[in-house]
């Protein structure tokens, strides 16, 4: 029996990967290779999780909202 995650789940889930390969200091393959996970995996998500900040647009009129 298979067991899945929600999308919340996997969003925390690699939320965490990311802090602990940020906080690691190893390369990308490095990391990887201790964990294994895919290196296109961990840059997929590299590229998708970013800080709440970034993720709010700059350019909007200040009456957009």
């Amino acid at each position: 029996m298979e067991v899945f995650m929600t999308k919340a789940e996997r969003q925390k889930e690699w939320e965490t990967r990311i802090a602990e390969y940020r906080a690691s200091g190893q390369s990308v393959k490095e990391w990887c290779a201790a964990h294994n996970v895919k290196p296109q995996q961990l840059w997929y998500w590299l590229r998708g999780i970013r800080p709440k900040k970034m993720l709010l647009p700059s350019s909007q009129p200040s009456g957009y909202r």
